[in-house]
Parts: C-alpha cells; structure tokens; sequence
C-alpha cells in the first residue's frame, strides 16, 4: 500500500526521527496516540507503533534519560544532593522536581550510590575510627570492666550502628564483656520461654531430638552402667551443659564440634577460643562445678572420680612426700624440693574436702598446687586460705577429629599442623594455688 503524498512511512521515520525525541514525547510527556500521528505527520498510529517496536521504547518500562541514574549520577553533584537531602531537608517532591526525576526509585538509587543517608549524615565511619581512636582508649571502652553500653558506645563514637565499632574492635581481637552480648533477641526469649536461646527450650529439643549425639551416649550408658544418678540438658544463661550430677555439670567435647579450627564437618562455625573457660565460669558463677571431657581423657577414670568414697581418703607422709590416696588409681602427689614447701599437680577434681582434708590431716606448712580448671571447681578455695599464685590461660591442643592423635607445644609450625590435618581445640587453662599455714 502506497503511503499518501506529503505523509511519512515507517521508513522516513526510522531514518529522520531520533530515539530521544520520540521517546520524550511518548514517555514523558506522554502525547496520545492522535497528537503523536500529527506531529509526526503520519497517516495512523501503524508506523508509530513499528518505529517504538523497532527502538524497543516502552511508556511504563523505559528508563528515560531525565530519570535514568546511571546518568543522573554524572550530572549532579554528591555535595549539593547531601545538603538538599540531609540539611535543608528538602521533601521527595521538591527533590523530584529539582532533579527532573519523575520517579523517587530513581532518586534512591542515586542516594544509595553516593552513600547519602539522613542517618549517616555527619556521622564517623569505620575508616575515622581508625584513624583516631587508639587501641587502648576502645579496650578501655570496649571491653573493660568498666565498659561503656551500647548506647554510650554510639554517642561517643558518633556512630549510627554498634556493627562498625564491633567491626572496628575485632582488629584488635577484642571482645565485648558477656553482660552487653544480650540481643534483643535473647530477652524477649527469656521473657517467653525462660531461656536465653529458643534451642535450648524443651520444644526444640524434642524436635531436633536433644543433644543424643554418639559421644554423648556413650557417656550416657557409662553413667547408667555405674549406676550415678543424672539428669540431661541442663540450662545455665545461654549455654547448655549436657549432664548434671548433683552439683556438677558434665560437658562433652568432641573435637570435631569443638574445635577452633574448621566447626563441624568444615561448615560449622568454630569454638572462640575462650568458649569452654567461659562455660566454665558460668557454672561456677552459679554454684555449680564444670567438669569438661575431651577426646584425649581417659573418660572412665574422669567419671569413676565423681563417684569416689571420700570417707575411704588416706595418707603416706614422709619428709619429702605426701601422697593422699582415695585408691590404688586415684592418687595426690605433693614432692618437697628441699625448700620445705611441696608442690603438687592434680589431674584429680580438686575441690574443698581435699583441700581441707590435707591442712588438718597433715603437718605441711606450706604448699603450691597447679590445678586443671577443666576438672576442678575454683570457688571457694580463697575462703580457706588459699591464694592465687599464677594463672595460666587456655592453650591449644592439636587434634585429629578422626583418631587419637594429641599434641600440646608442637615443635613442627602451625602450617603444617593444619597441613596435616590437625585442629585446634582450648582447654579451660589451668590456676596454680598457694598455701601457708
């Protein structure tokens, strides 16, 4: 069909009329199908239709170029935007026809791409913290005993979000005191179900079928076979310990969940290294004795300990030696090095009875003792008389989460540790008591 003398075909329009100015027209100041024939001089809306088909024009789609802004950003200046935005609070329509933006999605992404936010505004970032805050005005802060609270935190820092100072303070390693851990989260647990975590209710446990791992059961059917009286999944704050027997709380700790080094089968997150001495701590806060096994103990001697007869407790003395003996197994040993003071390690669960046992029942007068803080309750032990001499914090064992491989104080390096297939694992670390009559 021939098109009418003086009126343009679809050809003329693909060849004289621009894309910017048909798009304009059509979506922006959106002319009707009746005015587009007009102007373009057209005998219908036909070739209209073919010319926006052919430059793939779209009235609702189309990312105009007024409100384009990948555009937009290169013409209009971060600062002037900033002071339009956070300062003179100019509203979204003032903003839109400031801009000729016709939509606010276009502004935002203009405003997220120059990082503009009214929160933000004025405001420090991680980069200044590093620059002006020194390591130990943030440990003072931070961490101390006299620690600042979150809100305190963000007012001097004049920060908007706990998240860059928590990102900031884990370049030194630090970590925040457990009384400002508390999420929100876990206080509204508390409030509703009387737990810290929602895993540790007995809900969920029933779901997930409790912590009735292989270890565990195994653990669970010594106890049984020994006939100790027991209860499982006791709860203390936000940790849970796996048996309680009267006023001690077993703990298992397979090295291959318990480890700092890969978590659980490569895709577990791995223990802090302070998380066993902190479960530790927890239970004695409470009045409670933690007693921690790991993959190296002997786990029957462990366990044949928390059923010992303390009235069957008896003594060798000599000058050099007292050995305080519960049986031909389970034995104390303090050695006098010519210097009149003995000196002792116990692999044993230390507690008050021993203690008080050995100052009445013997003539020592003086004595030091290096005790395991896995295996031996820690309070109390001031209110008879004895002083803290040293503490020696957690150290890394090097284990293999598939056999019996143990190594504390590797002469090889770390990378070949890892290289062979060893995972870190922290004790509780250990306190050494002094004594004098």
């Amino acid at each position: 069909m021939n098109t009418p003398k003086g009126k343009h075909n679809l050809q003329w329009l693909k060849d004289h009329v621009k894309r910017e100015d048909l798009e304009k027209d059509y979506c922006i100041d959106k002319l009707s199908k009746k005015e587009l024939i007009n102007k373009y001089n057209t005998t219908c809306w036909k070739p209209i239709e073919s010319v926006l088909r052919y430059f793939k024009i779209k009235r609702n789609s189309i990312r105009i170029h007024e409100s384009n802004w990948m555009i937009l950003k290169e013409n209009i200046s971060k600062e002037e935007l900033e002071k339009d935005y956070c300062v003179d609070n100019l509203s979204k329509e003032e903003i839109l026809k400031k801009y000729n933006v016709s939509c606010w999605g276009t502004m935002c992404k203009v405003l997220h791409y120059f990082n503009i936010t009214k929160r933000s505004y004025g405001k420090n970032n991680l980069k200044w913290l590093t620059e002006n805050i020194s390591e130990e005005e943030l440990k003072k802060d931070y961490c101390s005993e006299n620690a600042l609270t979150d809100t305190e935190l963000l007012e001097k820092y004049n920060t908007t979000r706990l998240d860059i100072i928590k990102k900031f303070a884990s370049k030194y390693h630090l970590r925040r005191p457990n009384k400002f851990m508390l999420a929100k989260r876990s206080i509204t647990n508390m409030e509703k179900y009387g737990v810290e975590n929602y895993c540790q209710t007995e809900r969920c446990r029933k779901a997930s079928h409790g912590t009735h791992t292989k270890p565990n059961e195994q653990i669970y059917m010594l106890l049984s076979k020994m006939n100790i009286p027991f209860s499982r999944e006791y709860n203390l704050e936000n940790f849970s310990y796996d048996f309680k027997i009267n006023d001690i709380l077993l703990e298992i700790n397979p090295s291959a969940t318990h480890n700092s080094t890969l978590g659980y089968r490569g895709k577990g997150r791995p223990m802090v290294a302070d998380y066993h001495i902190r479960k530790s701590q927890t239970a004695i806060k409470h009045g409670f004795q933690c007693v921690h096994l790991w993959d190296w103990d002997e786990r029957s001697y462990v366990l044949n300990q928390l059923v010992l007869d303390k009235s069957k407790i008896s003594l060798e003395e000599t000058e050099s030696k007292i050995v305080v003996k519960y049986s031909d197994d389970y034995f104390l040993e303090f050695t006098n090095n010519n210097d009149g003071v003995f000196y002792a390690k116990s692999e044993l669960l230390f507690n008050k009875e021993l203690v008080e046992y050995l100052i009445d029942k013997t003539k020592i007068d003086s004595f030091f003792i290096e005790i395991d803080c896995a295996k031996s309750t820690l309070f109390d032990f001031e209110n008879i008389g004895l002083m803290i001499s040293d503490k020696i914090p957690p150290i890394c064992h090097w284990v293999k989460t598939t056999g019996k491989q143990h190594i504390v104080n590797p002469e090889i390096s770390e990378d070949e540790m890892l290289k062979n297939k060893l995972v870190r694992v922290y004790d509780c670390g250990k306190v050494v008591y002094f004594w004098h009559r």
